[in-house]
């Protein structure tokens, strides 16, 4: 396996919005490059005759199920104090930009 290049760690970190030192770009570098390695290891495994398991604790989801409710306050309220809107939306800033 080729080393993970200086240029593909800036691009990972430039999709994470993340800010990289040299020293973290090397680091990171040499990190992920284990990590491949470790997942082509896996990838030798043979695993033709091995069922697919998604959950092997047999625990249950003790969340409960989203229900859909009216709301017991009117949409006029939620947009008269909104601090902008857009006919019947709220707007909002944006989180995310690029450089």
């Amino acid at each position: 396996m080729a080393k993970i290049s200086k240029e593909q760690v800036e691009h990972i970190a430039n999709l994470s919005n993340l800010e990289l030192s040299e020293k973290e770009k090397n680091l990171f570098s040499n990190q992920l490059l284990e990590i491949v390695k470790y997942v082509e290891k896996l990838n030798k495994i043979e695993t033709k005759d091995v069922s697919a398991l998604f959950q092997v604790t047999d625990l249950k989801s003790v969340w409960r199920l989203d229900k859909v409710k009216p709301s017991k306050t009117k949409k006029e309220n939620f947009l008269r104090t909104a601090p902008r809107t857009n006919g019947d939306y709220i707007k909002a800033d944006k989180i995310f930009e690029r450089e």
